[in-house]
């Protein structure tokens, strides 16, 4: 039986269903798991089909067409669904040393923040523990909006300064800290 797409009504979309339908949901049923699955795949290919259907231009070929435009579907649900791969152990536990060395870290920067001048210490506290955006904290330190970014950073600058002196950290190119030695006389810990 041959199906003409060129009409741009129902009747040809409904045809394309009638004729095509079940040939194809045998074809992806074979390669689904779920009969549910299986019969959107084939609703999508349907309506793609008839969407693009000035681009067959030999309409003798449509039912190589429709196939080729399931397999594709198929191809695309295979990658939307693949599973996901568990972690190998050795990324897991480095996973878990990153977040130790960043928890152990974390515990100095407290004392280390006592250390900073009262103007920078102030900064950091009501930006990064408090919350405020550095607007709404210039706004209570009446200070410009420029002047309260320049004491937070100036503020984060001695802070990081005064962690890498104190911990000798190693870092990578994104700023990450890969490991660190506390120095002996450091009061952070």
């Amino acid at each position: 039986m041959r199906v003409s797409l060129s009409a741009n009504d129902e009747q040809a979309q409904r045809l394309l269903w009638q004729t095509f339908r079940s040939e194809l949901l045998r074809f992806v049923s074979r390669r689904l798991a779920d009969e549910g699955v299986a019969e959107d795949v084939v609703h999508d290919v349907l309506i793609k089909a008839f969407a693009h259907r000035d681009e067959l231009r030999d309409g003798s070929r449509l039912r190589a067409w429709l196939y080729q435009i399931t397999r594709n579907a198929l191809v695309d649900h295979y990658r939307a669904h693949k599973p996901l791969e568990p972690l190998p152990a050795e990324l897991e536990e480095q996973a878990e040393a990153d977040e130790r060395v960043e928890a152990e870290l974390a515990l100095c920067l407290r004392p280390l923040m006592g250390k900073l001048p009262e103007k920078y210490r102030e900064a950091l506290l009501s930006t990064l523990e408090s919350g405020l955006s550095q607007k709404q904290y210039a706004s209570q330190a009446g200070l410009s909006i420029s002047g309260a970014k320049s004491r937070v950073q100036r503020g984060r600058t001695m802070l990081h300064d005064a962690l890498v002196e104190c911990c000798r950290v190693e870092m990578n190119q994104r700023g990450e800290v890969l490991n660190y030695d506390l120095d002996e006389r450091c009061q952070c810990h």
